[in-house]
């Protein structure tokens, strides 16, 4: 599974990004104070909505702060294809 497209909502601080996956559900990204979360859903509403909900898909922490103030908005992508191959088929 992988990203068919995506776009960056928000380039700062929380970075921000969503799209299509090439399996037709939808992700939506977010990382802020060293923590991202991922969540995949039907729609980009019901992923939204399972991220503000913390019902993530996946979640993790990142010590050094590069996806919220580094170049997460250049590599958001690359991003997001690394996290959900880490997962397989996510639910």
């Amino acid at each position: 599974m992988k990203v068919k497209s995506y776009t960056v909502t928000c380039n700062s601080c929380p970075h921000q990004a969503e799209g299509e996956l090439e399996d037709g559900r939808w992700f939506y990204f977010r990382a802020r104070h060293h923590f991202w979360y991922l969540s995949v859903g039907d729609t980009l509403d019901s992923a939204v909505y399972r991220n503000d909900n913390e019902d993530a898909t996946a979640m993790g922490v990142d010590p050094h702060g590069l996806l919220t103030y580094g170049d997460a908005p250049d590599n958001a992508r690359a991003i997001v294809n690394a996290i959900i191959s880490t997962l397989g088929e996510a639910s």
